[in-house]
């Protein structure tokens, strides 16, 4: 890879916080210790990426998220969600299954792979399936990679605001699709009261 190609792929690091931190990881792991994204990070992603320029493309393409699902009987299992947001497509593997999905934001994307889940009795575990999150019209117009953690009575926050792609484990509360829909139309109506 030249040292421009290197240098683009880290100007889309730099508008791409999720690209930014799968980068981040990788480099975390070549290297051996902690390291933040900071210029200095980037500098060891450069020379990653010079060195090993199939990577560059696997990870400037799609990025991959490691989530779980729990299954009927109750057992967690690995899984992975690919990211697009250049067209906004969303792929869940798990057991040598895939679910894609194509919307107009990722936390819809996330809704449709739920609703298929939901059909085998399986639930998906990420802060974007907890029956308490919802984003804002903004949040879904910037892509929808972030919403809001929703207490009833009170306003949203950015304290509040999650990755719906990560898990707070404590925080999460598992349920389906209609019922965190149910949960956003009692928010919105306590909400309109407090008005």
């Amino acid at each position: 890879m030249t040292h421009l190609k290197a240098c683009e792929l880290l100007d889309k690091m730099e508008e791409n916080p999720r690209l930014a931190k799968a980068w981040t990881e990788l480099v975390q792991a070549r290297i051996g210790k902690e390291s933040r994204r900071d210029s200095e990070t980037l500098k060891k992603v450069a020379n990653y990426l010079e060195t090993n320029p199939g990577k560059a493309e696997e990870f400037a393409s799609e990025m991959k998220q490691k989530v779980f699902i729990r299954e009927r009987k109750g057992n967690e299992v690995e899984a992975w969600l690919e990211i697009s947001e250049s067209d906004v497509q969303l792929t869940l593997t798990y057991r040598e299954k895939k679910i894609h999905k194509i919307a107009e934001d990722l936390f819809l994307a996330l809704i449709l792979i739920r609703k298929d889940l939901e059909k085998e009795g399986i639930q998906l575990i990420c802060n974007g399936a907890s029956v308490d999150v919802f984003p804002s019209r903004m949040m879904r117009d910037m892509g929808g990679e972030k919403a809001y953690r929703l207490k009833i009575g009170s306003p949203a926050k950015m304290a509040d605001v999650v990755d719906i792609f990560d898990v707070d484990r404590e925080a999460f509360i598992p349920g389906t699709v209609a019922e965190q829909e149910q949960y956003y139309e009692l928010w919105v109506q306590t909400k309109k009261k407090r008005e």
